[in-house]
Parts: C-alpha cells; structure tokens; sequence
C-alpha cells in the first residue's frame, strides 16, 4: 500500500512537472514594425505558465515602459507561446519646457525631447513654468487644461480645421489658432461635451452657409462668434 501511494506520488509530481513545462512560455512573437528590438516590458513572461498569463498584464507592463505605444493586442498560442502585436502612436503636439521642446502623444504622454521646435505639429504655449527635470519621457502629463487643449485639438481636426498653436493662459482660457489665424476659445471652467457639441455644430453649420469668422469663443453659456 505504502508503494502504491508513493509511485502515485511521483507519477503525479511528474505528471505537474511536465504540464508546468509543456505550458511555459518558450516563444514570444513581436509584431511592432521597424521598433521590435527597441521593445521592453515582455521579457519577465518568458517560462511564466502560459494558462496564468493575464493579457492586461502584458499590455500594461510594454505600454509602461514604451513611450510610443498606444495600444497592445496580446494572444495566447497554446502550448507555449505568446503573439503580441503593437501599435505605435506618434507625438500629436509639443510643449515648451526650459530650453527644449517636450513631444506629447494624444493622451499627453511624454514620448521624447528635442531641441528644435517640431514644425508639423501644434506648439502649446503654457502659462505655468514647467521644469525639464521634472518632465520625464513616458510621464503623462495629466493637467486638466492641457488635457482638454489636446482634446479640442483632435476635435478641430476631425472637422477639418487645422491648429497650428495653442495658448493657455489659465484655466478660464485656452487660445486654439488655427492656420490662417482664425481662434477658437475654450475653457475648463464649462462642460466639455457641452463646448465640443457647440464647436460641431456651429463650424458645420459655417460650412454649409460659407459663413467667415475670426474667433469663435464658447466659454460662455451662449457661444460667441465675431467676423
């Protein structure tokens, strides 16, 4: 009896030891064009069982430690393999910081720095003095009314306006210039959804009407626009 429980015993110590390594990862795929060895963040998962692999895990550990990816698409290959597709994001403004110039991603994230101001990109000019020591690549840079300038910028361009600088002066207001040197202002201080919708409709309805403005300011309950 004592026999039979001992090779039972080790047939299933063997049994566990081979599924552990059957379902360790062995192999992981990278599929990220022209950046793959550049790429940090997934080598902790090799030799990790493979059922336990959480995919939020891996998507959160590369886009930590990779500036300039967005987004990541993780699949399990069983027995032991991983894919991970990756898709980068480039820098949506830039942002004045001491002497250098701070390249933000759509989401503020600080993707690099740089001593030329970038030309094909808006220029935010920020009213509260920023130190280069504290700016660090891969930070977001999470204040509200820089936030809700980048949003308002991809808004614009969705309606075909392109922002060429942003002024912040305060929270109360936000300067977006466009090419030919029209303004659209925004604030904080009001609904954002509800400056958005009024930014929508009024630039459409512009269009369709070839109405001409020079600024066209929303940070009040009634929009105003001034030819």
């Amino acid at each position: 009896m004592l026999l039979l429980l001992s090779l039972l015993v080790c047939v299933v110590a063997f049994v566990c030891i081979y599924i552990r390594s059957a379902f360790s990862v062995k192999e992981i795929f990278i599929n990220y064009p022209s950046h793959t060895e550049s790429v940090r963040g997934y080598e902790s998962f090799y030799s990790t069982f493979l059922p336990l692999v959480s995919e939020k895990n891996v998507q959160e550990s590369i886009v930590a430690q990779n500036p300039g990816v967005s987004k990541v698409y993780v699949e399990k290959i069983y027995p032991n393999k991983l894919f991970i597709k990756i898709v980068a994001e480039g820098a949506s403004v830039s942002l004045k910081v001491g002497n250098e110039y701070v390249l933000l991603t759509s989401i503020g994230r600080v993707l690099q720095k740089v001593k030329t101001k970038p030309t094909n990109i808006p220029e935010i000019i920020y009213y509260q003095e920023l130190f280069k020591e504290d700016v660090k690549i891969g930070d977001v840079l999470s204040f509200k009314d820089l936030q809700i300038a980048i949003q308002f910028i991809r808004i614009l361009r969705t309606l075909g306006y392109k922002v060429i600088q942003v002024d912040i002066d305060s929270f109360y207001m936000i300067r977006l210039v466009l090419e030919d040197s029209r303004e659209v202002l925004v604030t904080t201080e009001k609904n954002i959804q509800k400056q958005e919708y009024q930014i929508s409709s009024i630039l459409r309805q512009f269009k369709v009407d070839g109405t001409k403005f020079k600024r066209l300011d929303v940070r009040f309950d009634k929009p105003v626009m001034t030819k």
